[in-house]
């Protein structure tokens, strides 16, 4: 259990780092520490899916009840894909922070966004996943966990990296590539502590697209972790702006 709760701090701080990066640190040094909100505008649009990531959780249910092993091979096969694609994302880093502004931002939006949708539908996953891995009476943990991943990545990606930057100990774009090669490597760690720790759901059996909706309606409105889910919900927001300093 203890395994699959650090997996949900490790995947929501890679979120964390995402919003870190595309929200304040990838804008700043594009825009050459300018006023200008070229780069801004651009990346804006990576924080889409994990706003509307719960609009996927029908379609991850349903998966995960049709495919052997259930939430656990899902997963695992969702985040092996978010390995891949930041992988992808490291040798794009330093062309666009030396091409700068806008055209720089344009070079990365789409990958990043890619990471994001990965990493949004992943979080999904493994929050299912958790959810059965945990004893009725620790139901909250899994979302206390999140709060904790979200505050630790955001902090990481905009004062962390801010604070190598002025001790100059690395290249801006070494600096960069190596905290998104860093980044793969928690999601690796995240999936092998599932592999080893967490069990498969085998007692899922397939259903109908109609009757996973409804059972995703009722789960939501009468989710066992409510209070601390909605906790994470309103603190998603608010932690955008307290990260940054």
């Amino acid at each position: 259990m203890i395994a699959v709760l650090l997996a949900v701090t490790a995947m929501y701080s890679i979120q964390g780092c995402i919003y870190g990066l595309s929200d304040r640190t990838l804008p700043h040094l594009l825009n050459r520490k300018e006023s200008s909100l070229g780069a801004s505008e651009v990346l804006a649009i990576v924080h889409l899916p994990a706003a509307l990531k719960v609009f996927f959780a029908p379609l991850v249910d349903y998966g995960a009840q049709n495919i052997p092993g259930g939430y656990k091979n899902l997963m695992i096969a969702l985040q092996g894909l978010l390995v891949a694609a930041l992988l992808f994302l490291v040798p794009l880093l330093p062309e666009a922070v030396q091409l700068g502004g806008r055209p720089g931002a344009e070079q990365l939006r789409w990958p990043l966004f890619g990471v994001a949708l990965l990493n949004a539908v992943g979080d999904l996953i493994l929050d299912a996943f958790a959810l059965r891995q945990v004893p009725a009476n620790l139901q909250h943990l899994p979302a206390v966990c999140q709060v904790i991943g979200i505050f630790v990545g955001m902090t990481v990606a905009k004062s962390g990296l801010f604070l190598l930057m002025k001790l100059e100990v690395f290249s801006l774009e070494g600096l960069l590539a190596g905290f998104v090669g860093f980044m793969a490597a928690i999601a690796m760690l995240a999936v092998l502590a599932v592999a080893l720790a967490g069990k498969a759901n085998r007692n899922l059996e397939a259903v109908h697209f109609r009757d996973v909706v409804q059972g995703f309606w009722i789960f939501t409105t009468h989710r066992p972790n409510m209070a601390h889910w909605l906790l994470y919900q309103f603190f998603m927001p608010a932690a955008t702006g307290l990260c940054i300093c």
